[in-house]
């Protein structure tokens, strides 16, 4: 079985009846989860990764701030995510670059929440009113703040200060 990690889940390929097939584990809850993608074609998993993300993600935008500077404005839409960067001071700016997928900005979201093994998940995820370990909307939630940096996030209609959601 070959793996890919995905937005939610790995992409998994099965064998059944001696066909391929690609599948989307994940766990939720302490059970697996499995949900088929279609057949093992050239070029089906980045189509299906493709319609995958999109239908997960919406479309949507952001502010980095570092402190109360704003650092960058981030757009994303469809499978595309484009940052309109402010700075370049590498302590204040997340984004090495201009553009890159939903992946890159799904693992960005993950550097910015707790590691989603930790044995206290479920109580983490209850104390912001989450079912699932979901980067985007932990990150939502939390700001994307962190105990390391002044980094932060603000998403549209957010009137929020770095007072308001910085821990230090």
């Amino acid at each position: 079985m070959q793996s890919l990690e995905t937005v939610r889940g790995t992409i998994v390929i099965k064998k059944i009846r001696g066909k391929l097939y690609y599948y989307n584990q994940w766990k939720e809850d302490g059970k697996l989860h499995s949900k088929s993608l279609g057949a093992v074609r050239p070029g089906s998993i980045a189509r299906q990764e493709e319609l995958r993300e999109r239908s997960l993600l919406s479309d949507f935008t952001f502010e980095v701030y570092w402190k109360d500077e704003i650092t960058a404005r981030v757009y994303v839409k469809g499978a595309d995510v484009v940052v309109a960067r402010y700075t370049d001071h590498p302590v204040r700016q997340l984004f090495a670059k201009a553009r890159m997928t939903r992946l890159q900005l799904n693992r960005i979201f993950r550097s910015r929440c707790w590691e989603e093994g930790r044995p206290d998940n479920r109580e983490l995820l209850n104390a912001i009113g989450l079912e699932h370990y979901d980067p985007q909307k932990i990150v939502q939630r939390t700001h994307g703040v962190s105990y390391n940096d002044f980094i932060w996030f603000r998403f549209p209609g957010e009137k929020l200060t770095s007072q308001d959601v910085l821990v230090r």
